[in-house]
């Protein structure tokens, strides 16, 4: 495997690239200040994102060992073939080249559906899980219309996806008071044109079956998201005595709406 560091700037965190299974390149953000443990925070982004929109985490757990994944087909990293499988397998590579052994899985919409498969593929590397707005076929309003959407406009857009085009990796919180359509310009220039919605029809089609998982999670729903239902995710939860659920005030995006509550949500589930 071939391994790239270079130092960033501000405390001990370090951005990293290595080359994945199929010869992906999967960069990502690493910190670890605690030398001798392997107990590591593990930040899972969503559809059409990056790590960057966990740096209010990182900043408050600065002190603590985590690392933040940039997924494949997303900004810093390079261009794969898309599946939750690979996903899974990128972040095994990481997490065992760092030797994380110990680790929280934080994921957000796409990032919650990685760390699920994960934890059923990898128990013993998984300790506990936080999963902010699951996006998948249980959780999801109308996931038909959704499916039906991504594959129309997979089609009209194919044809003006540039392949060879660089990911950029664009920093959504220096963005995050921009005008609303904005970050849809964020998320095509970090992303191939046509991986987001291919994305959503994978999570479309992906069942996560939480009500099975046997570690401690935390589902964080936000009052204003239009597109989960929230009577699913509890209804999966009252099968499960290990699942506990929480409300924050915001849309459907609250790493960057509503970081603060976020992070008091996260609080005592992170330790």
């Amino acid at each position: 495997m071939e391994l790239n560091a270079a130092e960033a700037p501000g405390g001990s965190m370090k951005l990293k690239s290595i080359t994945s299974f199929d010869g992906t390149k999967i960069s990502y953000a690493f910190n670890k200040p605690v030398k001798n443990s392997r107990k590591f925070l593990v930040f899972l982004h969503g559809d059409a994102s990056n790590y960057t929109v966990y740096k209010p985490f990182l900043s408050k757990y600065r002190e603590l060992n985590w690392i933040a994944l940039n997924i494949r087909n997303h900004g810093g990293s390079g261009r794969g073939s898309i599946s939750i499988g690979n996903m899974v397998e990128d972040l095994h590579i990481v997490l065992k080249h760092e030797n994380a052994q110990e680790s929280v899985l934080i994921g957000n919409c796409l990032g919650a559906a990685i760390a699920v498969e994960f934890t059923n593929r990898y128990k013993g590397m998984a300790h506990s899980l936080i999963l902010i707005t699951p996006f998948s076929s249980e959780t999801v309003r109308l996931p038909w219309l959704f499916s039906v959407l991504s594959s129309y406009m997979l089609i009209f857009i194919r044809p003006f996806s540039k392949k060879n085009r660089a990911l950029r990796l664009n920093d959504f919180h220096k963005y995050k008071n921009k005008p609303f359509w904005y970050r849809p310009s964020l998320d095509i220039r970090g992303t191939s044109l046509t991986n987001g919605f291919t994305v959503i029809k994978l999570l479309i089609n992906t069942k996560m079956n939480l009500e099975k998982i046997k570690k401690k999670v935390l589902i964080i729903l936000c009052e204003k998201d239009i597109f989960i239902r929230k009577s699913a995710v509890y209804n999966i939860a009252e099968q499960n005595d290990l699942i506990r659920v929480k409300i924050i005030r915001s849309g459907h995006n609250p790493l960057t709406q509503n970081p603060r509550e976020l992070l008091r949500a996260c609080k005592a589930a992170i330790g």
